[in-house]
């Protein structure tokens, strides 16, 4: 869903005006930041669109993943600083213990300082640099001071200046107050060629009532669909900007493109765990093995209901069991850290797997500890994870390379390809 509406709207970038603001609204762990990413490399460099749209694994092992690169990539472009970064964990703003007016606040100035002086920044270093634009993430803008993000919409979209009073006393009270005599001076920046993406939970109640409105009307033609994801955006639209009336400015009616990312399902977070094996068997390859495979019964097991929390929609009228999504995404399978989620179960009227032993985000790690600890080196050989259902434990084996190469054939023939096991249990 995200992917096919951010093709349309990467399509208008170079096209209808210089500044773009974009809304990736969705639940934690389901790409949101990753893709405002890889965005940045694909816009000003003139990378193929491939590089955001990878499904992240390959299925043959010689083959090259563009994505790998994609941590070496992010810092190349910070470096050159054709990409902010700004995160609400650095700037939140809590209205209950800091009042209504967020202009008062330092955070409000901080995040407003930070913002102006990359944009002064860019513009001096655009003269001389072959890179024409810039991407700033501002990622969590629910916990950002709502008056910030009002006020760079506003930029956005009607060509405003950004200002920012800079006072000698630093007096944070009286910077935007005209009835004090105090000498400050005033930095403005007018954005130029610089597309914003505003990462949020905001809108995901719509998102996740359309999502099963969906389910429960399986027989919609391709008309049908279009009108429900218009209104779907709207709905979103309208939620968003539900957070912002005391500013003035409707975000969610004058960024240019709002982009839902959908809570992943089971066969998603198996793909991801999947990507992750084999980011782990790129970085030892050749070292600590030839490559490393796991078995569809491993991920079966280690995306299943034990390590990662899920919601179920369920049919109104005969309760089966409709829609499986994960609450948490790829950070119950990633080693990251674990984002507090703004929605509630009882908001959705849907069913959340009791499961209080999960500990999210560690799954990777801790089977890289496993993997890694009980192995002995054999670059000459190929490593498989391996989950036994009778005896509930985890294996590794060791394997011989197939005449074909496939991974596949691998995994069918572990009888003759592959010698005894090495047992483990796996505990997160």
């Amino acid at each position: 869903l995200a992917i096919q509406q951010l093709t349309t709207s990467l399509s208008f970038l170079t096209e209808k005006k210089q500044n773009v603001g974009m809304i990736f609204t969705g639940f934690e762990g389901t790409g949101k930041y990753r893709m405002g990413r890889l965005i940045t490399h694909l816009l000003l460099y003139n990378c193929k669109s491939e590089v955001v749209v990878a499904t992240n694994y390959c299925e043959n092992v010689e083959d090259s993943c563009p994505v790998v690169a994609e941590e070496a990539l992010v810092q190349e472009n910070l470096e050159k600083d054709v990409l902010l970064v700004l995160d609400g964990n650095d700037y939140y703003y809590d209205e209950d213990e800091e009042g209504e007016d967020d202009k008062t606040t330092s955070t409000y100035h901080d995040l407003k300082q930070g913002l102006v002086h990359y944009l002064l920044k860019r513009q001096q270093q655009q003269q001389s640099n072959n890179i024409h634009g810039s991407v700033i993430i501002l990622r969590h803008i629910e916990w950002m001071p709502p008056s910030v993000i009002a006020e760079l919409v506003a930029a956005i979209h009607e060509d405003k200046e950004l200002l920012y009073k800079t006072c000698p006393d630093d007096n944070v009270d009286n910077k935007d107050d005209e009835t004090v005599d105090v000498a400050c001076t005033t930095q403005k920046v007018t954005m130029e060629n610089t597309i914003v993406i505003f990462t949020t939970q905001y809108g995901t109640k719509s998102l996740f009532e359309h999502l099963r409105r969906r389910t429960q009307e399986n027989d919609n033609d391709d008309d049908d669909i279009d009108e429900m994801t218009k209104a779907m955006e709207q709905d979103i639209r309208n939620e968003i900007d539900l957070n912002f009336v005391k500013t003035g400015v409707l975000i969610g009616k004058l960024v240019d493109a709002i982009i839902p990312f959908q809570p992943l399902d089971p066969t998603s977070m198996k793909e991801i765990l999947r990507h992750n094996v084999h980011r782990l068997s790129n970085q030892y390859s050749g070292k600590q093995w030839n490559y490393l495979l796991v078995s569809e019964a491993a991920l079966d097991y280690l995306s299943g209901t034990n390590y990662v929390e899920y919601w179920t929609i369920r049919d109104p009228d005969s309760r089966d069991v409709v829609m499986t999504l994960s609450k948490h995404g790829a950070h119950d399978l990633a080693d990251d850290d674990n984002d507090d989620s703004s929605i509630d179960d009882d908001d959705h009227g849907v069913d959340a797997d009791d499961n209080d032993d999960i500990s999210g985000g560690l799954i990777m790690k801790a089977l890289k500890t496993k993997v890694m600890g009980g192995l002995r080196e054999r670059p000459d050989r190929i490593a498989l994870i391996d989950f036994s259902t009778e005896a509930g434990q985890f294996m590794i084996r060791w394997c011989k390379s197939n005449d074909d190469g496939k991974e596949t054939s691998i995994l069918d023939d572990q009888e003759r390809l592959c010698d005894d096991a090495y047992w483990f249990d796996f505990d997160v």
